[in-house]
């Protein structure tokens, strides 16, 4: 039992993470397939701050896992390990995805410039959750041992992450027009 608990924040970081960094991926799926007013933009930027609250938190778990918190910045020093990998691309993604909520949040995003910097964000995510699952590749377990783990990863990242970006059009009043939209076919591509 000790022994579980221990791993719960890092089954927590690699649950939450991936799944907050899907959601970017399912806006900008909606930003690419439905037409919102300014209005509607402005609802959903206020809530684009569920998934990265969820990537946030997903991230203190995994500060909890450390044996010794002060040893964090050791992890950047590992570079090309899969465990430090995952988390300097999971940090690169973050900021992006920080810098993405402040932007939009402050009013400067229009048009293409939305579409450009969401795909961005996007790519990041789906990166992030490859690299996430990269780290559980281990050939001292067999059954982690194999190509299929990030593939899973980033799936449930896609679809865990089609849910949350639903949640946060539903509280932005605006699931109706996406769902009329071409989101819908989009939602059925991530799923």
């Amino acid at each position: 039992m000790a022994f579980s608990v221990a791993e719960l924040p890092l089954a927590l970081f690699t649950t939450l993470a991936p799944l907050g960094a899907g959601a970017f991926i399912a806006l900008a799926c909606a930003f690419f397939t439905t037409k919102f007013s300014a209005e509607q933009l402005k609802k959903i930027d206020r809530m684009s701050i569920i998934p990265l609250a969820i990537v946030i938190v997903g991230f203190i778990c995994a500060f909890f896992h450390l044996a010794n918190p002060f040893n964090a910045p050791a992890v950047f020093m590992g570079a090309g390990s899969p465990m430090s990998n995952e988390i300097i691309v999971g940090c690169v993604f973050t900021i992006v995805a920080i810098v993405y909520v402040i932007v939009a949040n402050a009013g400067k995003l229009a048009g293409g410039a939305r579409k450009g910097f969401a795909a961005v964000v996007a790519v990041l995510a789906a990166v992030f959750a490859v690299f996430t699952g990269l780290a559980y590749v281990m050939s001292t377990i067999a059954s982690w041992n194999t190509p299929l783990v990030p593939v899973q990863t980033l799936g449930f990242a896609l679809a865990g992450g089609a849910a949350v970006g639903v949640l946060v059009l539903a509280l932005s009043g605006v699931w109706s027009d996406a769902r009329k939209g071409s989101f819908k076919m989009a939602a059925i591509v991530l799923a």
